[in-house]
């Protein structure tokens, strides 16, 4: 039976890497648990002299959920860039009762030199949980760029940003953008 197979794993249900690019430009990963990045986790090596990333043009990610921070995808020190129709939903971050659960769909993490970022020009992030902060994005120590995509119905439980929550970085909106924040609580 599949759940003879079924454990949690501490970092990257589904993918762990350290150092690197990993594209999306199809598939589909689901139903995934970690403590961290419930389906994708990336962190720079320390030897590595460039940043890790994470891009997603197209597939989804779906039902995947983080013990902690990060219910799709935990990244530190490195850039997420979401685009085309890739598409984060239904993922979780927390435990009830626990002092992490940031970032329902994302959680970016500044945790050494380099200063991690965040891009949207495309995609949706939908119907994602965090118990306490940023129900579809949490970043720390960054930037987040918001040109174009859709971050719809996302729900922070017990803390800040329903749809995305920045602890000491920046968050922009350029003109002319058509990123669509709608619906988040």
């Amino acid at each position: 039976a599949d759940s003879d197979f079924y454990h949690i794993v501490p970092n990257g249900g589904a993918v762990y890497m350290e150092d690197g690019v990993f594209t999306m430009n199809g598939g589909t990963i689901s139903e995934c648990t970690a403590d961290y990045g419930g389906a994708v986790y990336i962190k720079k090596g320390a030897k590595s002299t460039t940043p890790p990333a994470f891009r997603m043009s197209a597939g989804t990610i779906s039902k995947c959920s983080a013990n902690y921070d990060g219910g799709a995808v935990y990244i530190e020190d490195g850039t997420v860039q979401v685009s085309g129709s890739g598409t984060i939903q239904y993922c979780s971050a927390g435990t009830t009762g626990s002092a992490f659960g940031r970032g329902g769909a994302v959680c970016v993490r500044k945790t050494g030199s380099y200063s991690p970022s965040f891009t949207m020009t495309g995609g949706k992030l939908l119907n994602n949980t965090a118990i306490h902060n940023g129900g579809a994005l949490h970043l720390e120590g960054g930037e987040v760029v918001l040109q174009g995509g859709q971050v719809v119905r996302n729900v922070v439980l017990n803390g800040n940003g329903g749809g995305i929550s920045i602890n000491s970085g920046s968050f922009t909106m350029p003109v002319g953008g058509t990123a669509l924040l709608n619906a988040n609580s």
